[in-house]
């Protein structure tokens, strides 16, 4: 089987890493939802991608640098502003709330690649445990270090190790690290590098994959999860795919 991950929530359609834009992936029916987290100036672990404001939201600087009050003034949905309301950017107990009796997953990207956010990996996981969601999440980053950090607080928690490219050092890397998923750009998952990324036995998560054709092939191959901006042209794929076996 492979899952079905939204991608900021469904963010083909809807404001990325929103209340909303996770909702709407609920209703696409997907297994499970990655989003990212970071830390604002008084200690708040919130739901935002970039380091820097300016892309999602009509402000500037970086995120690190405002408090959770003065972030929720701002719109994050002002991209789709004339499609939808106001979109907040969300705590990750916000989040969790909306997910929390439901049976999908949830792919937590710790963004400490960039800006070093001293504390984060010990506060999302003291909200993981407050929710009583250990078996329900997974800790993901670029940092291999962050990785290794989330595996000695929380060993019941699974871990991801996020790369960007794949050769031989990252394959060194991602043997040494021990993660529980290698989640993959999917330009690397050939029928060439496909053989050598199994020999890890290590499932693998693709992102972040759009075009049809690259999702059928995908699930082709099986991976174990691919992580998509749509969830529901995904789950199309899906349901075809077992409609044929």
């Amino acid at each position: 089987m492979t899952y079905n991950i939204a991608h900021r929530g469904y963010s083909a359609k809807f404001p990325e890493n929103t209340i909303l834009a996770f909702k709407e992936a609920i209703k696409a029916q997907c297994h499970g939802i990655e989003l990212d987290l970071q830390l604002t100036k008084d200690g708040h672990v919130v739901v935002f991608h970039d380091e820097e404001l300016g892309r999602t939201v009509e402000a500037g600087g970086f995120l690190k640098d405002y408090t959770l009050s003065q972030l929720k003034e701002f719109n994050a949905g002002y991209l789709f502003q004339d499609l939808y309301d106001i979109q907040q950017i969300p705590t990750l107990k916000e989040y969790f709330n909306l997910v929390e009796n439901l049976s999908i997953f949830s792919v937590l990207e710790l963004k400490n690649n960039v800006v070093t956010y001293e504390g984060l990996e010990e506060k999302v996981i003291e909200i993981i445990r407050a929710y009583n969601l250990t078996h329900r999440v997974i800790l993901s980053s670029f940092n291999p270090n962050s990785i290794v950090k989330c595996q000695v607080l929380a060993p019941e928690i699974k871990t991801a190790l996020l790369k960007d490219t794949f050769f031989t050092p990252s394959y060194r890397m991602a043997k040494q690290v021990n993660a529980n998923f290698l989640n993959l750009r999917y330009h690397y998952l050939t029928t060439i590098w496909l053989p050598l990324l199994r020999t890890l036995k290590t499932p693998i998560m693709a992102w972040t994959v759009n075009k049809p054709s690259q999702l059928k092939r995908l699930v082709r191959a099986k991976i174990y999860g691919i992580i998509t901006n749509d969830p529901q042209v995904l789950n199309d794929i899906l349901a075809y795919d077992k409609s044929k076996v």
